[in-house]
């Protein structure tokens, strides 16, 4: 058919990567968080150099690879600092923690890891606190880049009066 134009097709991904490619659909993968990428399309005509035509993509957020970190360790005595046992994380899809007493008896649950004053506050059900000594936490989650976490382990409740 003498009518087609022929066009060749040439991406800029906005990482310093590009790629010359006609097929229906594009695969990029990004290696580095950013808050915006902006990709675009330059569509240039073989027989016509100057004709080209350009289309931009809407901004792609990339999130850093998830973490999660529990400490050893807490100090629920009102001072400000270390008040709660709490995670410290980033880029999850899920999460539920739970912490349990030395005879396994579960003592406090939560789902939420991101507030300031998301975790245990060292009391129990009764509003007492607990105990100084030794617990036990349970936490399974999973970030957002597919990572399964499925953590457990001993922390020690110091308490000062």
């Amino acid at each position: 058919d003498g009518d087609e134009l022929r066009t060749s097709n040439v991406w800029y991904f906005d990482d310093g990567e590009s790629e010359t490619n006609n097929d229906e659909q594009v695969e990029h993968i990004y290696t580095e968080p950013n808050d915006c990428y902006e990709p675009y399309l330059v569509v240039y005509a073989r027989n016509l150099p100057e004709c080209r035509d350009t289309a931009f993509m809407d901004c792609i957020k990339v999130d850093d690879r998830s973490k999660l970190e529990v400490p050893n360790i807490f100090t629920p005595n009102g001072d400000g600092m270390n008040d709660f046992f709490q995670v410290k994380a980033q880029t999850l899809r899920s999460f539920h923690g739970k912490v349990v007493n030395r005879w396994g008896r579960t003592i406090y649950e939560w789902d939420n890891y991101e507030d300031e004053e998301a975790g245990w506050d060292g009391k129990l059900s009764g509003g007492n606190y607990a105990s100084t000594g030794v617990y036990f936490y349970i936490i399974k989650a999973e970030g957002i880049d597919g990572y399964e976490y499925d953590l457990h382990g001993p922390f020690h409740v110091i308490r000062n009066k």
